[in-house]
């Protein structure tokens, strides 16, 4: 199901009301100007506005609604004969009917925007919730830092810091490892790289235990910025029992 956006959760009558306010407007700043420019010339410059806006606040239906409002104010008040619809010259017919072609295409244009907009926020909330529900340990790290964006739960459980004691931090501030010069050599490697596969660590915990950790990494990039995408398995009872044999 896809995420309504805040334009679609608006009321109708907040988004169909504003869409012909924002023409009555645009028909306002056009008749100040009429001094200036004569009462019949350029009369479509403020409706171009008023079509996106009206599609940007209200989507689809009140994007439609200021395109045939902007189209008839037009036609009234603009375009001679004035206070009367349909334009007697055929460069006037024209230039409506341009009006009422590009209007469409922006109209359009601004819903599939929206309708993008609206894919990717559900990709991201299924991502966000498939993320939380992994089994084993996971984090997002930001680069070059390497500060922690996100964790999961099994992380938190797996380390014993809050979400909130681990987000904006790294993994050296928060006290997961102390060899600074180690986790920087990893690093430099794993930016070279742009992987890590199942890479024998050892960690401490919230409460000074120390774990081996096997961990996996992936260099992702989102909206222009780099992460690490990185997984933890606690394998510690494993190394211990492997030592034992």
């Amino acid at each position: 199901m896809q995420v309504p956006s805040g334009a679609s959760r608006r009321p109708p009558a907040f988004r169909y009301g504003a869409a012909v306010g924002i023409v009555a407007l645009a028909c306002a700043l056009r008749e100040a100007l009429t001094p200036l420019w004569g009462a019949t010339a350029i009369p479509f410059i403020f409706f171009w506005p008023a079509v996106v806006l009206a599609t940007g606040y209200g989507r689809l239906g009140p994007g439609v609604l200021a395109l045939i409002l902007s189209a008839l104010a037009a036609d009234w008040f603009f375009i001679e004969p004035r206070h009367a619809l349909l334009p007697r010259t055929l460069t006037d017919l024209l230039a409506l009917a341009v009006f009422i072609g590009a209007g469409s295409c922006l109209v359009l244009a601004v819903e599939g925007m929206h309708r993008s907009e609206g894919k990717l926020r559900e990709s991201e909330r299924k991502f966000a919730a498939m993320f939380r529900s992994l089994p084993i340990a996971a984090g997002i790290q930001e680069l070059p830092e390497a500060r922690f964006v996100d964790v999961n739960d099994a992380f938190v459980r797996m380390f014993g810091h809050s979400r909130e004691e681990m987000l904006g931090k790294t993994s050296l501030e928060i006290g997961m490892v102390s060899d600074a010069e180690g986790r920087k050599r990893r690093m430099d490697q794993f930016l070279r790289d742009g992987y890590v596969r199942d890479l024998r660590a050892r960690v401490t915990t919230k409460a000074g235990e120390i774990l081996e950790a096997l961990v996996n990494a992936e260099l992702v990039e989102l909206q222009g910025k780099k992460y690490v995408l990185s997984s933890a398995r606690d394998v510690t009872r494993e190394t211990r029992a492997r030592e034992e044999i």
